[in-house]
């Protein structure tokens, strides 16, 4: 199966420089989601934001979790069906095996 193909350098469309601080200018700077269901959104999943963050950079970050909300389960219920082939492990032999823990230190134990 083909995963992926490795082109030669005449098959690229463009190439442009771009430095730290156009990476950053690019990023929205006032949330799109208003912030009181970004505050309900925080409350109702619990995350643990750095005290640290400044409330622009907190707000920025809680948006960007609010965009892929689909990713969290705050309970079992939410856990979605995995949509990907179940995986198939090929044995090269059938004989079971096993290894034993290794002795633990007196600090490990």
């Amino acid at each position: 199966m083909k995963l992926a193909r490795i082109l030669g350098l005449d098959s690229v469309a463009a190439i442009s420089h771009c430095t730290v601080a156009d990476a950053v200018e690019s990023l929205p700077v006032s949330p799109t989601v208003p912030r009181a269901e970004l505050d309900e959104f925080h409350q109702t999943y619990g995350f643990r934001l750095s005290p640290d963050l400044d409330q622009e950079k907190r707000y920025q970050a809680l948006e960007i979790l609010h965009r892929h909300n689909s990713v969290f389960a705050r309970d079992l219920s939410e856990i979605k069906k995995c949509k990907a082939e179940p995986l198939k492990l090929e044995l090269h032999t059938n004989r079971k095996m096993f290894k034993r823990q290794y002795p633990l230190s007196d600090p490990d134990k």
